[in-house]
């Protein structure tokens, strides 16, 4: 397999200058270049800028992959609707990692590369969507994908054994775990986040609620009046483009309950909480799996009893499928004699059925095809 990887970039809060412009062309020529987004692809070779840099001065979102399995997105909000306090209790030595810059925070997601065939990233999926949307929820005060990010590397830890990471306590549960957006279950899908260590996680989070609209309006109301001009002149001069979603975030944080330290878990409760839930899942399905069985062999039973009853119909319509003398006909005759035989054996008419198998070769004794396709269907 040839080497691939994908490089993407967007502006989402402000477009490129000229003069930025220019400096990011220099980093390729055959980029496509528009002054909200930058787009590579490579085969061979490797990409001359540093995509972190690239964030920290031009961009808001990136997406890299590789088709060997390593997965990079970045995403980067104003430093305003950060609470970096909280935040960085989510970051990871593996898969999260946030990075204060200027007026901006950036947040990095990451998964290892694998050699596992399974992991190989399809060339044709289009990962901005999801991430511009994770972006837009992250900006409104929605946390999960920061838990996800923590959660990703809980199971690295649990593969490496590593027993000085399993007494860490885990960071604030955000609300919603149990109905995951979208975007967040292709972030779960691609960066390898464990249904049951998820499952498990969402038995501490509550449900979504949404924003308190009347109480934003109230608190925006008290807000002092010298603040509010200095936004609305901000605004005014196109130097906060997110002010909107910064007071929703400040309204959020200002308004929502402080979690206690008491009811998180630790990293090994989380595991073992995991472990339960995939005994019972596995349990579960294994029941599903032999309750279809048993319905399905009750079908086939009440089917080969009514053949049993009246198999003369039947052999006359492997009869007919025969005389069409071709592989793909033969192949329906072999199925329905399949039942004639299964049907016979049920009642002890055995020999009955063989004896007319005998007649039904000897009459067609020239066609070598039917005679392998009913070979190859163990009839013969």
């Amino acid at each position: 397999m040839s080497e691939y990887q994908y490089y993407e970039f967007r502006a989402i809060d402000r477009p490129l200058t000229e003069k930025e412009l220019k400096e990011v062309r220099a980093l390729s020529t055959r980029a496509e270049i528009t002054p909200i987004s930058f787009t590579n692809e490579y085969h061979w070779g490797d990409f001359r800028g540093d995509p972190r840099k690239m964030m920290q001065r031009y961009y808001d979102l990136h997406v890299y992959y590789a088709n060997w399995g390593t997965v990079n997105w970045m995403i980067r909000v104003p430093q305003a609707v950060a609470d970096m306090k909280i935040w960085e209790a989510y970051v990871t030595d593996e898969t999260l990692n946030l990075t204060a810059s200027g007026q901006h925070v950036l947040l990095e997601l990451s998964t290892l590369s694998s050699d596992e065939p399974d992991d190989y990233i399809d060339e044709s999926i289009d990962f901005m969507s999801s991430v511009m949307q994770l972006r837009t929820d992250l900006i409104a005060g929605d946390l999960r994908v920061l838990y996800l990010g923590w959660l990703a590397n809980v199971i690295l830890w649990d593969e490496a054994e590593e027993d000085d990471d399993v007494d860490e306590q885990e960071p604030p549960v955000p609300p919603g775990l149990q109905e995951l957006t979208p975007a967040l279950k292709e972030y779960c899908d691609v960066f390898h986040v464990d249904v049951d260590l998820l499952a498990a996680a969402a038995q501490a989070s509550a449900p979504m609620k949404p924003v308190d609209e009347r109480g934003l309006q109230q608190w925006i109301a008290q807000l002092p009046a010298g603040e509010k001009d200095q936004m609305l002149l901000d605004l005014a001069r196109g130097e906060r483009p997110g002010l909107g979603a910064e007071l929703r975030a400040r309204f959020i944080r200002t308004h929502t309950p402080a979690e206690t330290q008491a009811s998180r878990r630790t990293v090994s409760e989380l595991l073992e909480a995991a472990r339960a839930h995939r005994k019972d899942r596995k349990a579960a399905a294994a029941k599903r799996a032999e309750e279809q069985r048993q319905r399905k062999e009750a079908v086939r039973k009440e089917h080969l009893q009514r053949i049993a009853v009246n198999p003369e119909p039947i052999w006359e319509q492997a009869r007919a499928f025969i005389k069409e003398t071709n592989r793909e006909s033969y192949k329906q005759a072999a199925k329905l004699l399949a039942d004639l035989r299964d049907a016979a054996a049920m009642v002890g008419a055995s020999a009955g059925f063989a004896s007319k198998l005998s007649q039904l070769l000897e009459q067609n004794r020239s066609k070598n095809a039917l005679r392998e396709v009913l070979r190859d269907a163990r009839l013969i």
